[in-house]
């Protein structure tokens, strides 16, 4: 996997991560399925909708665009399909020739490796994505994004409420709770309410402005422009998201 001519400090680093994710991924599924031939012209993306699969490409290249550019490189031995579980519809996923790839059914994955195996290939790829679209990101397009202030106590978000606004703490002081209980604290520029924006769920959290707060709001179809007047919003994303499966961890846990 690669991005066509792109350069950014992180990306290095976000490639790494994803490729030994998913590796360490595949061999815990053991996968004894032979792989499928897919025809140019298949749109593994609209597959993994309709039959909730992911697929590992073992041979062959995809290329994931955008408005006819080139944003990801896909080659043997990554996984396609996480692309389905975000609202990144305009987006595309093409190849010049035919493709194989063995078919995983999602509940197999959840069943084999639990439910936080399909949040963090989530956080991974959002990681990744996000990268992928500041490295394109044109250079002199302008973004005036909503500010909000908050007082002490006002919620800024709520647990289980559903929205696409991704905010950013500029200014000030928020707490995180969970059910009711104190789990963390949301630091100056961090990013949340992302993954929640993105996957359509309920909101994981309640944020409560401790301070003073001024926040920037932006819809999730802004991102690129969020990025690009942030360019600390992936490291600050992938912190978020992190912090999500830590969540989700402690919560599952807590069931079991």
């Amino acid at each position: 996997m690669y991005l066509p001519n792109a350069v950014n400090e992180g990306l290095d680093s976000i490639l790494a991560t994803v490729q030994r994710n998913t590796a360490d991924l595949i061999s815990k599924l053991n996968l004894e399925s032979k792989p499928n031939l897919y025809k140019r012209g298949s749109d593994l993306v609209e597959l993994a909708r309709k039959e909730g699969n992911l697929y590992l490409l073992t041979s062959g290249q995809l290329e994931l665009t955008l408005n006819d550019k080139a944003l990801l490189v896909y080659e043997q031995g990554d996984l396609i399909g996480v692309e389905s579980l975000l609202p990144i519809s305009c987006c595309t996923l093409a190849e010049d020739f035919a493709v194989e790839a063995v078919a995983i059914p999602l509940p197999t994955i959840e069943e084999k490796l639990g439910a936080r195996a399909v949040l963090a290939l989530i956080s991974d790829f959002s990681a990744l994505f996000m990268t992928a679209l500041a490295c394109n990101m044109p250079q002199k397009d302008s973004l005036d994004p909503e500010m909000r202030r908050y007082e002490v106590g006002e919620v800024i978000v709520e647990q289980g409420s559903f929205g696409d606004d991704i905010y950013t703490l500029v200014e000030g002081h928020a707490d995180v709770f969970v059910d009711g209980s104190k789990v963390g604290e949301v630091k100056t520029d961090e990013v949340f309410g992302a993954l929640a924006a993105m996957t359509n769920i309920g909101r994981t959290a309640t944020i409560v402005s401790s301070g003073n707060a001024l926040v920037l709001s932006l819809k999730k179809d802004r991102l690129l422009e969020l990025i690009k007047l942030r360019p600390g919003t992936i490291e600050k994303l992938i912190g978020d998201l992190a912090r999500v499966i830590q969540d989700q961890n402690k919560r599952l846990a807590e069931r079991g």
